[in-house]
């Protein structure tokens, strides 16, 4: 290992193509480039960087190291930290150890841990420092930051070691939702679920290796199939251990970042460092944005930031995957706002509605989850003879474009009509002093509930509440005119880097006790 430099590295002759054969276990994402000794991770906590060969080796020393403590296939393995090369090596490692790999959110409070070590049956939990000593009341851990015999630091390296042969629908790994409407449940996802939703990346975007930036969570789908798509095509990483928007920014810039897959709430607040000066983001040439919705202001803002970079908009769910759509298979060109159009071997339909091109998406596809576990009553619920409800409202356009229109279960009825957030969103983020908004509904004794909006200015833009209200009553059917307004320096964030919209409704509920809008 040596020092990271400024200069990126080269990304043409040391490369190896990805490779062609199916993989046998999803953890062999770690060693498909095992005799590369191009640049696979930079870590960007401590400046380490890790060749392919060095990664592979990681991952073999962590199958000796679960040998080593007795633990056997299919047992569940934990990990809770920020993002990290262990975390990584954990992650591949368990699974080519043939067991299951349960990453788990590092903004969960003790309770929701505990519910997660109890719901999963962990066996074992890797922690960086700052978790490891909460971990271990619960469960045997295995700290990251530990030097000594016991901690991973210390543990020798290993190199060759075989990866354990398990049946391809075994569950891969446990990745548990964010529980917003509840405690998180655990998504069973399997080996061979995983692998063909990545051969289905790789298929739709035929890639040269180039450098990539990774700040959203690994315990999310996003960062971890981010990076796994990325490993498979030889890119390098740059790991960052979280999200800041002004290290992300000039983490771009520094780099030379040529490949991004972001949150859109991220996208958004990388653009107000660009509008700030603190950025150029002039290197980006692949930017998708996925995880939650895309406005069409901030694709046009993007648009307008990034003229060299060829931006899309992925979809995909935790339980049905997140491979769904890609090109029209005609060749036509996909209009701007929309995901794609569904790829051949996944089944969508529209469902829940008496319009043919506009319902809640369903889904059908190799990659559906095993099952929520421990709740299969659930699992009955969101899954019928393999059609996967997604909650997800989406149109269907005359060439069989797919657009997303909102959550099913964010709609709430203002005096006997229903108000969809992003309906509302896309109306205001319209407006020129408008940089990002978020809508929410606030109880109101005549009307059931009401939109209330909670807005980030755009930078050296000035407009008011009453100016904002007047707006998108002159575009749009009263009902759908927000009644409070806050202006806001930035939106808060879950866990997963989405809006957090629960945060959002108990901050509007105070400012209405406290009078404390901007207008009334």
């Amino acid at each position: 290992m040596t020092e990271i430099g400024h200069n990126p590295p080269s990304m043409s002759t040391t490369r190896i193509p990805a490779p062609e054969t199916t993989l046998r276990n999803l953890g062999d994402i770690a060693i498909a480039h095992r005799l590369s000794d191009a640049l696979a991770i930079v870590d960007l906590s401590t400046g380490d960087e890790f060749t392919y060969r060095e990664l592979a080796a990681l991952t073999d020393g962590v199958i000796g190291l679960l040998a080593d403590l007795g633990l056997s296939s299919g047992d569940r393995i934990g990990i809770w930290s920020l993002n990290r090369i262990e975390y990584l090596a954990a992650y591949f490692g368990i699974m080519r150890a043939g067991m299951s790999v349960v990453p788990i959110s590092t903004k969960l409070p003790q309770d929701g841990f505990d519910h997660i070590v109890e719901d999963a049956d962990l066996k074992l939990i890797f922690a960086d420092a700052d978790r490891a000593p909460r971990a271990a009341a619960s469960v045997p851990t295995v700290n990251f930051d530990d030097d000594g015999p016991a901690g991973f630091a210390g543990h020798p390296r290993h190199e060759g070691t075989a990866t354990v042969e398990v049946p391809l629908h075994d569950e891969a790994e446990l990745l548990y939702t964010s529980g917003s409407t509840g405690r998180p449940k655990g998504v069973s996802l399997s080996h061979l679920g995983q692998i063909w939703a990545l051969e289905r990346l790789l298929k739709i975007k035929k890639d040269t290796p180039k450098r990539q930036l990774i700040a959203q969570p690994l315990f999310h789908m996003n960062g971890i199939f981010s990076v796994s798509g990325g490993l498979l095509s030889a890119d390098t990483i740059y790991l960052q251990p979280r999200f800041d928007a002004r290290a992300y920014a000039a983490a771009l810039d520094e780099y030379r970042i040529e490949k991004l897959s972001a949150v859109p709430t991220m996208w958004s607040r990388a653009l107000r460092e660009k509008d700030e000066g603190r950025a150029t983001l002039s290197s980006i040439r692949d930017l998708v944005l996925g995880s939650a919705p895309t406005s069409s202001k901030l694709l046009k803002k993007t648009a307008s930031a990034c003229p060299q970079a060829n931006v899309s908009l992925s979809y995909g769910t935790t339980e049905a995957g997140p491979v769904v759509f890609g090109p029209h298979p005609d060749g036509l060109e996909r209009p701007f706002g929309s995901l794609g159009y569904p790829l051949a071997d996944v089944e969508v339909r529209l469902s829940g509605s008496a319009e043919n091109d506009r319902g809640v998406l369903e889904m059908r596809s190799i990659s559906l989850m095993r099952e929520y576990v421990n709740l299969p009553e659930r699992t009955a619920e969101s899954v019928t003879d393999g059609w996967y409800h997604s909650g997800d409202l989406m149109r269907r356009d005359e060439n069989g474009f797919y657009f997303f229109d909102g959550r099913s279960d964010d709609m709430f009825v203002c005096g006997g009509e229903n108000i969809f957030p992003l309906e509302v969103e896309s109306i205001l983020e319209r407006h020129p002093a408008v940089h990002q908004a978020s809508v929410v509904p606030l109880d109101d004794e005549d009307r059931g509930q009401m939109p209330v909006a909670f807005i980030v200015p755009q930078v050296g833009a000035e407009t008011t509440a009453e100016e904002l209200k007047r707006f998108v009553l002159d575009n749009a059917q009263p009902h759908l005119h927000p009644r409070r307004i806050a202006f806001v320096p930035e939106l808060p964030f879950a866990g997963t880097n989405k809006v957090d919209r629960a945060t959002l409704i108990d901050r509007a509920e105070q400012l209405e006790r406290d009078r404390a809008w901007e207008s009334d």
